[in-house]
């Protein structure tokens, strides 16, 4: 798939599993690397509060 911003595009990765990006030499798309980064600050909030069990 190719996201069109601004009058060009560039390839994405075709999977969503955590090895995809580095496998494929692909980025992710921008929103799906925004839900990434929010998912991963929130895990470790999560870990540092000791919220382990939920």
């Amino acid at each position: 798939r190719n996201q069109s911003s601004g009058g060009f595009s560039r390839p994405l990765v075709t999977e969503l599993d955590p090895d995809a990006p580095i496998r494929q030499k692909r980025p992710l798309a921008d929103l799906d690397r925004e839900d990434d980064a929010r998912l991963l600050k929130n895990l470790f909030n999560l870990i540092r509060a000791g919220m382990t069990d939920e």
